[in-house]
């Protein structure tokens, strides 16, 4: 099955918002496009270096080894949930769900 790309997306989607007729200019389309990226780049994984997790929500928080897991962070230790006091956070990811 090919998948399908934002380009698709957009000609998809403008057919069924608009009874079956391709009606987007160039220009909506371009602007789907954006926000599509723009939608992706904020749940990608981040390093705890990058930006300081949020406190008090649960988080996916990905180890060095690429074990997952629901954690949240602990602002007090600047570790998470699921690691213990003495290890550093410093090779971690996480994002929000």
């Amino acid at each position: 099955m090919k998948k399908e790309t934002l380009e698709d997306a957009a000609e998809n989607y403008s057919k069924i918002t608009l009874n079956k007729k391709s009606l987007m200019s160039d220009k909506q389309v371009n602007g789907f496009i954006a926000g599509a990226k723009w939608a992706a780049e904020q749940n990608r994984w981040k390093t705890v270096d990058e930006e300081t997790p949020p406190s008090n929500i649960e988080l996916l928080v990905q180890s060095p080894s690429g074990t997952v897991h629901l954690s949240s962070w602990r602002e007090g230790y600047s570790i998470f949930t699921c690691q213990a006091k003495t290890e550093s956070s410093f090779d971690w990811k996480w994002k929000t769900i």
